[in-house]
């Protein structure tokens, strides 16, 4: 045949096992990159791969005692299992909603499992006070400018002149005060 008349003629040579990829819940054997793949690739090139390699979605982890059991070609549903709300860090403008503490945390834990800390919760920095009807607002990720106004009666609503300064821990000082206040 022509293949056979290819093959006797040097045209062709062996495919190597890092040409190969291996299946889900596979992996490459280590030091094999060079072997020739021969009649079955799968068998020669790729080994089982075991739970510790595998990394878990969001809002899922490692299950237990499973590290060294082969993944499988699902190693989603082998290797890992929901995360309950109550093991999620929220963001720090965030707070965890408690009744969802024994909830999965599905694909989008912040969401899932907290809510927006709201303004009335926030403390506003010296020379601010806090804005009339903010109280429910949500603080985000810069709670000052969501949920406080410069306090016009301080300093810190002062603009100093040309070549001054604002004294250091002044903001919070009535306006009118002495140069001692």
């Amino acid at each position: 045949t022509l293949l056979s008349l290819v093959l006797g003629m040097g045209l062709c040579e062996a495919a190597l096992c890092k040409e190969h990829s291996c299946a889900a819940g596979t992996k490459q054997i280590a030091g094999k990159e060079d072997t020739d793949q021969g009649n079955d690739a799968a068998a020669t090139c790729c080994e089982a791969a075991k739970c510790s390699e595998h990394t878990c979605a969001t809002g899922t982890k490692p299950k237990d005692g499973v590290s060294d059991t082969d993944q499988t070609a699902d190693p989603a549903a082998v290797c890992c299992v929901a995360a309950k709300c109550s093991e999620f860090t929220c963001a720090d403008h965030t707070t965890a909603i408690t009744a969802n503490a024994d909830e999965d945390q599905t694909d989008a834990p912040q969401t899932k499992c907290c809510e927006d800390k709201k303004c009335q919760d926030y403390a506003c920095p010296t020379g601010y006070g806090a804005t009339t009807g903010q109280e429910q607002a949500a603080q985000t990720t810069d709670p000052t400018t969501a949920c406080c106004t410069v306090d016009a009666t301080k300093c810190a609503s002062h603009s100093c002149a040309a070549g001054t300064k604002a004294k250091d821990n002044s903001a919070g000082t009535d306006k009118g005060a002495t140069d001692a206040e």
